[in-house]
């Protein structure tokens, strides 16, 4: 399970990854979080997005969020180009994303990802996880 970054850019998507469950509104992700996963410097009164700052249910530090880092996982463009991170896990290797702008960029997962505790270079927030879709357009 990924960890919210420890930054204020990090996505609602971010926050619904690194939530047990499915959960589709932040009220959702507040009854499913894990109390003991939340960063102490950042979980206040549990009513703002930002409260899950460095979330981290795998543990590894004080509040879980410290330590080992996040996964991200590295996709490369349908196209060919340069390689881009996401924190949204897949298993699957078939698994297609989009960078939605005036021309959509879609991207494919390689199979790997790295763990860092920053954001790698090519990180791109605003991808998005394409469902039943398998198939570079």
């Amino acid at each position: 399970m990924a960890a919210v970054p420890n930054n204020t850019s990090f996505s609602f998507l971010d926050v619904v990854n690194a939530v047990s469950g499915n959960p589709t509104n932040l009220v959702a992700c507040f009854a499913n979080a894990t109390p003991s996963a939340f960063d102490p410097a950042f979980s206040g009164s549990k009513n703002s997005l930002l409260n899950f700052r460095n979330y981290n249910e795998s543990g590894g530090g004080s509040g879980g969020g410290g330590g080992g880092g996040s996964i991200y996982y590295r996709l490369m463009p349908c196209g060919g180009g340069t390689a881009a991170y996401t924190l949204i896990s897949t298993s699957l290797s078939s698994q297609r994303y989009v960078l939605p702008l005036a021309s959509n960029t879609y991207y494919t997962w390689v199979g790997t990802t790295v763990i860092q505790t920053s954001h790698p270079s090519g990180y791109n927030g605003n991808i998005q996880i394409l469902s039943g879709i398998s198939n570079c357009p």
